[in-house]
């Protein structure tokens, strides 16, 4: 599945607008102002690929901005923007080797979850990426790195990133 300069605005419905069992590439996409279930739901085995694309002001009603629960496969992020995101379990939420890489998550808000920018649960490596004003309900204002997983952040940024917004002793503002 290829979406390339592809703008979706303004979409009020309650369902998905992408569910994935395959390969997915976005390149130079604007997924801006849905309101409903997830943007992208990937229970495939295959690789995600999202590059130069923006998603803003998106609130998702069931699970993540994206979701991937597959632990097969890749998810590669690069020179994407997450601004203005509410998910009720976060904004990228994956169970994939993740590479995320000169990208920006600002002013994103998980509603009652883990990671208020990304929560994975498998190997995660962020490179020269920044996290400002990010909200998680429980653990990690900014990113959540699953149980006994392995994460390596190079050259990044985390600037007001909260966690506990539940006010029920969870921890870390920037990751756990």
């Amino acid at each position: 599945f290829v979406l390339k300069k592809v703008n979706i605005t303004r979409i009020p419905g309650s369902c998905r607008l992408f569910k994935i069992y395959g390969i997915l590439t976005m390149d130079n996409c604007i997924i801006a102002g849905h309101n409903g279930a997830s943007v992208i739901d990937s229970s495939g085995s295959k690789d995600i690929s999202i590059n130069n694309t923006i998603f803003e002001n998106n609130v998702v009603t069931d699970y993540a901005i994206v979701y991937a629960t597959s632990t097969t496969g890749n998810a590669i992020v690069e020179n994407t923007v997450f601004r203005n995101n509410t998910g009720q379990l976060g904004i990228f939420k994956v169970s994939k080797k993740t590479n995320v890489k000169n990208s920006k998550f600002i002013d994103n808000t998980n509603v009652i979850g883990y990671g208020g920018a990304i929560s994975d649960f498998d190997t995660l490596n962020v490179i020269n990426s920044t996290f400002i004003n990010n909200k998680a309900a429980k653990d990690s204002g900014a990113i959540n790195v699953g149980y006994n997983r392995v994460a390596t952040i190079t050259q990044s940024t985390f600037i007001n990133n909260t966690a506990n917004t539940a006010k029920d002793d969870y921890k870390g503002d920037a990751i756990s």
